[in-house]
């Protein structure tokens, strides 16, 4: 078993262990805070997350990572809502695999890279955000840090849409944990740091390859 993989143990999973529900679905994108009411052999029944005091629609079928962050355990696991259930509360049923993988925090290398790309900024209203136009200062297999005219409250989520290649476009949901302000900047004045949520092995695959043929890029040029 990969050294960041963990079995997922029914005595560690436990009725109102809190756990986040990341979504990365068209629509009800965004990361919401669940419980477990109910641990099964090969399920786990969640509470429906609420949004603004409204059922968030997940439909059945839905694609979702399912985050636990408590003193035991500390790991993320790719699931699928089975069923929704409205009695006695709203919850979902979701598959529970064998396995999860370990969060842990890493020391990723980061790389500079100007890449153009698009963002969404999740609204809590559940209105359509406009897409902004931003460019990329740095990236990581962790996070990016990129420019944009907007300013942006932390601890907010973003849909990020770019290219590391041709042909490599990729759709991310970011959380923001660092914004600061460049005086002398007029164009992109604002520096958001964002934190990748729920990325795949496919994904981080892509993203650490590129950072990987850049910095040896850079080497090669006697910038690093």
């Amino acid at each position: 078993m990969p050294e960041d993989e963990i079995y997922l143990l029914q005595k560690d999973l436990k009725p109102n262990l809190l756990v986040s529900i990341v979504v990365k679905d068209s629509g009800s994108r965004g990361l919401y805070q669940s419980r477990i009411e109910e641990v099964g052999e090969s399920h786990l029944m969640l509470a429906a997350p609420i949004k603004q005091g409204a059922l968030v629609a997940l439909s059945e079928g839905a694609n979702i990572e399912v985050q636990i962050a408590s003193r035991d355990l500390n790991c993320s696991f790719s699931s699928k809502v089975l069923r929704r259930v409205r009695h006695p509360i709203p919850m979902l049923l979701v598959e529970l695999p064998a396995k999860a993988t370990r969060l842990q925090r890493r020391a990723w290398v980061r790389v500079p890279a100007v890449l153009n790309l698009s963002y969404l900024l999740l609204t809590d209203d559940g209105s359509e955000p406009a897409p902004v136009e931003a460019k990329t200062i740095d990236i990581s297999g962790g996070g990016m840090l990129l420019a944009t005219h907007q300013e942006i409250n932390p601890g907010s989520f973003l849909v990020l849409k770019f290219s590391l290649n041709p042909g490599e476009g990729m759709e991310l949901l970011g959380r923001v944990v660092r914004v600061s302000k460049q005086v002398e900047e007029r164009v992109r004045p604002f520096r958001v740091a964002v934190e990748f949520q729920g990325v795949d092995n496919r994904e981080r695959g892509q993203i650490t390859r590129f950072v990987f043929e850049r910095q040896r890029e850079l080497i090669k040029r006697g910038v690093l």
